[in-house]
């Protein structure tokens, strides 16, 4: 188990009967996990018993994670026929409130970094059925996509599941609808997944070569001169991503990335091999990096009718709303649609700098509202609800030093997309790039003012608060233990 502040690790051991008990956690703790030879679960499904899979927090401010285990999900049939895939799925726990997402992958281990998620969703009026061959092939994806391999160009992570011919594991993976919780099926194991040989390409193209080689230009060259649906996804990964390596002790930096010319061919992909979700959404965040707002806001709407239920679209496009100055609108459109219950950490930035404080608890509204500072910072709000970005971070940063500037700079830095600067810039013209991310700025910051007068720590306990379970914070969160205890 982690703390949500100081990342302290407790833990218990069933009884018999599988009940166990944690005691003296703290009490911002956020999570409990259980750990289980993989030998007894490697073929089984399970969920939270409620159905849930979310904590379930008492009166006495107990939490609860109670697991059961079923057979897993699967193919109970898979046949391919030229461009058709026959299947039979068989899951003991199948109902109307599940759905089942596809996951190809090699079975030469050689590629395994490559995820094969499939864009593909089998609903419980489906459990038997067709599908695409050809569909399958125009929605995978290679790994180079999500993340950045020691080895950056190593050609095994652009070849993408069902590209080459080979083998393949098809294995189905269940979810439960309008629910928070996850279900896990299987687990370091191909017990549940079937193994099909499908046809595709014979070999590597010469692009793919080429790129072996890391003559990527070449490369490049060649696959826009020769334009296969696979040669122009390497083509936009590339100049989406980058091609050329930083050497750093990590190999993770990438330059030579343009989101202009990664739009272009993500254009031509969506021309000559049609689009989908994902790559609507892949053109609405090119189309905000480029800071094209108007455009992206237009894709995000797209998102929207196709999926009316998901909430991280309507969060993107109450953001698209507000990078175009709509401030209040795109506020008032989170609190109706953005599931402030669950995901209201994501724009608690956001709604911060404006002053709209709806979603803080009572007695963080009354301490922000006391600070002493706050009044001054009348004319700051004022150009933020107008929609005035560069004029509010002008205004702010000419400002006496203070713990309140540094708390809007923060979350200024944090919530929105400024035309004249972004972190980077503000670390190495202000901060003389002492600080590797925004993260460490933002946690040693709030550190420092935890250390401060009482208005002061009132401003750090709300920094604290905000990022207590924000994706990306988790691991660096553990530096701010000394917040816990000095509030």
């Amino acid at each position: 188990m982690r703390s949500g502040v100081a990342l302290e690790r407790h833990y218990s051991v069933t009884d018999d009967d599988g009940q166990y008990e944690i005691k003296n956690i703290c009490s911002d703790m956020r999570m409990v996990g259980i750990m289980i030879p993989w030998q007894v679960i490697h073929d089984k499904q399970w969920q939270s018993r409620d159905g849930r899979g979310v904590f379930f927090q008492s009166d006495s401010n107990e939490i609860v994670e109670d697991f059961e285990f079923w057979p897993g999900a699967e193919f109970k049939m898979l046949l391919i026929e030229g461009d058709e895939i026959h299947y039979q799925i068989q899951d003991p726990l199948a109902s109307r409130n599940r759905r089942y997402s596809l996951k190809v992958y090699f079975e030469d281990p050689k590629y395994s970094t490559n995820l094969g998620l499939m864009d593909t969703y089998i609903s419980y009026d489906n459990l038997q059925g067709t599908l695409s061959l050809k569909a399958l092939k125009s929605q995978s994806e290679f790994s180079f996509m999500y993340m950045l391999a020691e080895d950056t160009l190593n050609i095994n992570g652009f070849m993408e599941p069902l590209y080459l011919s080979g083998n393949y594991y098809f294995k189905v993976f269940p979810e439960q609808i309008n629910s928070d919780g996850t279900i896990t099926n299987g687990l370091f194991s191909d017990a549940l997944s079937q193994a099909r040989y499908v046809q595709g390409q014979d070999g590597y193209s010469k692009g793919d070569k080429l790129l072996e080689n890391k003559k990527v230009m070449d490369a490049i060259q060649w696959y826009t001169e020769n334009p296969t649906e696979h040669g122009l996804k390497v083509v936009y990964a590339l100049y989406k991503n980058g091609f050329i390596p930083v050497e750093n002790e990590s190999y993770l930096d990438l330059e030579g990335a343009d989101p202009q010319k990664a739009l272009k061919y993500l254009n031509e992909l969506i021309d000559r091999y049609g689009t989908s979700e994902k790559r609507l959404i892949e053109k609405a965040e090119l189309y905000e990096e480029l800071g094209q707002y108007s455009l992206e806001k237009k894709i995000r709407k797209k998102l929207l009718s196709l999926s009316k239920d998901n909430v991280f679209n309507h969060i993107e496009y109450a953001r698209c709303m507000m990078q175009l100055g709509d401030y209040d609108p795109a506020m008032d459109y989170l609190l109706e649609y953005g599931a402030p219950d669950k995901e209201a950490d994501r724009y608690y930035s956001k709604m911060l700098i404006g002053h709209r404080l709806e979603l803080l608890p009572q007695e963080m509204q009354q301490a922000l509202n006391k600070t002493k500072d706050i009044a001054s910072y009348y004319d700051f709000h004022v150009f933020i609800k107008s929609g005035d970005y560069d004029k509010a971070w002008t205004l702010l940063q000419s400002k006496p030093e203070s713990s309140m500037k540094t708390f809007y700079t923060l979350l200024m830095l944090d919530g929105v997309h400024l035309s004249t600067v972004d972190f980077e810039m503000y670390n190495k013209n202000k901060l003389d790039g002492q600080y590797t991310d925004f993260i460490d700025y933002y946690v040693e910051k709030t550190l420092e003012m935890g250390q401060l007068e009482q208005s002061d720590k009132d401003l750090a306990m709300i920094l604290k608060y905000i990022k207590m379970i924000t994706t990306g914070f988790t691991h660096t969160l553990g530096r701010m233990k000394a917040i816990c205890n000095s509030l």
